[in-house]
């Protein structure tokens, strides 16, 4: 773009010399056409740069139920970068400086949402990054959480879990902590938290959550995750007015 204006300002000067002469500016498109334009046509010149939508990788990690799980948080574009921190049944992060309370809850009172919010209008991940993504479900974020070889990790300089699924594919997620009764994260670099699509069922002002942290003791990972139907590992949830982290998948029919 540069090269182009200093074209035109030169062009102009020799214009003033010599009102006469005619200048021609040719634009070699990418497509290898080209387009010649009689400068004497022009009175101005401007770019606008058009903002490319981010589209969200979908990974496939050999699972049975053949989800396949985003690459990043939902409102991040890498892997290591934390998104945004959404309250469940919420569909954007609140604005900065706002805490996320009960008093800040924009539909607090369990009534007003279905049990499971997976491809409704309370799903954070179908509403920003679009149609064929979700919230993941009790099952599906059980069987990441288990099924998948999960290690502890820094990725540039980001800590939080490698999910190694059963066919060598995997996606980090990271220990971005929590947003409860402030703004401000806490725990971020030691505990992650991700949302689940389903209400806490002995108390609905919960919800599920995919939980890991890293073992004191020797490194590894510890993890919980859901309703606790699978029987043997025990549930886990977090009040709903809490920012947590919200991974997206899709599934394949």
């Amino acid at each position: 773009m540069k090269k182009l204006l200093f074209a035109l300002v030169g062009l102009s000067m020799l214009t003033f010399g010599a009102a006469n002469a005619q200048y021609k500016m040719t634009i070699h498109k990418t497509d290898n056409t080209t387009v010649e334009i009689d400068l004497n046509d022009i009175s101005e010149v401007t770019f606008d740069q058009t903002e490319v939508a981010f589209e969200y990788e979908a990974v496939d990690l050999g699972l049975e139920s053949g989800t396949l799980w985003a690459s990043c948080n939902v409102g991040a574009q890498k892997p290591e970068d934390y998104g945004y921190y959404i309250a469940w049944g919420e569909t954007a992060p609140h604005e900065e400086g706002v805490a996320y309370t009960e008093d800040d809850y924009s539909d607090y009172y369990f009534d007003m949402m279905p049990s499971t919010i997976a491809g409704t209008e309370y799903d954070a991940a179908k509403a920003i990054m679009g149609e064929g993504w979700t919230m993941p479900t009790n099952a599906q974020a059980i069987e990441l959480a288990f099924t998948c070889t999960v290690t502890w990790e820094e990725v540039n300089g980001v800590f939080g879990a490698r999910f190694v699924g059963p066919n060598g594919n995997s996606i980090f997620i990271p220990a971005a902590g929590r947003k409860q009764e402030s703004a401000v994260a806490n725990e971020v670099g030691t505990n992650g938290f991700v949302w689940i699509d389903a209400m806490f069922r002995s108390n609905p002002e919960g919800a599920y959550i995919m939980w890991f942290g890293e073992s004191p003791e020797n490194g590894s990972v510890m993890i919980a995750a859901g309703d606790g139907s699978d029987k043997e590992h025990p549930l886990i949830a977090a009040p709903r007015v809490t920012g947590l982290s919200v991974r997206g998948v899709k599934t394949v029919k």
